[in-house]
């Protein structure tokens, strides 16, 4: 959700304290999903649009 919400992993790493453990986190969500989440190579990288839904699935929970 941080990466949602700030629109990249180093932005992410940024507010939460740590951009490695952003990083492994996004992976292993992506592990555990079976997905690509976020999508790295773009000039401007960002959320996939399954990713987006399943950030905003996450926050409704939370919520």
């Amino acid at each position: 959700m941080a990466v949602d919400g700030e629109g990249s992993v180093p932005a992410a790493g940024d507010r939460l304290g740590t951009q490695s453990a952003v990083s492994h986190a996004l992976r292993a969500a992506e592990r555990e999903t079976e997905t690509v989440l976020f999508d790295r190579g773009a000039a401007a990288p960002g959320p996939l649009r399954r990713g987006r839904r399943r950030s905003v699935h996450a926050r409704q929970i939370l919520r």
